[in-house]
């Protein structure tokens, strides 16, 4: 997971433009995480991008949102419990800084195709983000591309680039996309994970709505049908950490234990963090 400030929102999110453009012909649109109700209150108001701004965009522009693929290796953003009932979420847990994996890739595939088996008949996009919706979205989008759809390389990267509006910066992406060797597609036609379906059947207000409301709905969905890849280089077992340099303990903090992890309950917000795990695990 990328550095984030003290009010939790992802370093550098502000400096990317939130949505970018179709493109062309793909389903595809990339975008930056859209933020849960608590996160976006820290940020100014014309910065606001949340589940509803990501819809209103969509809407504004006459174009629908079908599928989310959610690329970040962290569920601290948003829920699918906010995003409307319209839409399907899918998780593919992806590291950071890193070139995904294969089975990654593979997952990556097999969520685009299922998707496009079941909406042949309709214009319904597929939204990806990591955090950014730059390098892990644009690594994989351009994956796709290539593998599947069989376009060059530096094509492939000059279309994802030109639609999001900003070029992915990743050297070790770039290399890989451009020199590396393409992945197999075999086992994509296969089913793997099930996209859930948002829950939320009306607009949920991220800047006016009481600060003890804004996150009581995130904490219900339960992640572990998602599969999350072990990081490597993780830390010795059974050690206590934080996730997270610049966490403050307010007063009245309060702590949760289960048998592998830990919640921090701040008295602010009310929300359920998780900032300390335990049992071979990495920062994310």
């Amino acid at each position: 997971m990328p550095p984030h400030k003290k009010n939790g929102i992802p370093d550098r999110w502000e400096d990317y433009q939130a949505v970018g453009k179709i493109i062309s012909g793909t389903r595809f649109i990339a975008f930056k995480v859209p933020l849960k109700p608590s996160l976006c209150r820290h940020v100014e108001r014309s910065q606001a991008f949340g589940p509803w701004e990501l819809m209103q965009t969509m809407e504004k522009d006459g174009q629908e949102l079908g599928l989310i693929i959610d690329l970040t290796f962290t569920t601290r953003y948003y829920k699918p419990e906010d995003l409307p009932d319209s839409v399907f979420y899918l998780k593919i847990f992806t590291a950071g800084h890193e070139v995904p994996s294969d089975p990654t890739i593979l997952s990556f595939k097999r969520a685009v195709r299922g998707f496009l088996r079941d909406n042949t008949h309709n214009d319904k996009l597929i939204g990806v983000h990591c955090t950014h919706g730059l390098n892990r979205t644009g690594y994989l989008v351009c994956r796709y591309l290539i593998d599947v759809d069989g376009i060059d390389p530096k094509e492939a990267v000059e279309l994802f680039n030109s639609s999001r509006g900003h070029p992915i910066e990743r050297e070790n992406y770039l290399k890989d996309l451009q020199t590396g060797p393409k992945r197999s597609n075999d086992g994509m036609e296969e089913s793997e994970q099930e996209p859930i379906r948002g829950r939320s059947g009306s607009r949920h207000n991220i800047l006016d709505s009481p600060a003890h409301d804004r996150d009581r709905h995130y904490d219900r969905h339960d992640y572990n049908q998602f599969p999350r890849p072990q990081k490597k280089n993780c830390r010795p077992p059974h050690v206590w950490f934080i996730l997270g340099s610049n966490f403050q303990m307010p007063e009245g903090t309060t702590f949760i234990c289960t048998n592998n992890s830990m919640q921090v309950l701040t008295p602010s917000d009310h929300a359920a963090v998780i900032l300390l795990r335990k049992e071979m695990c990495c920062v994310s």
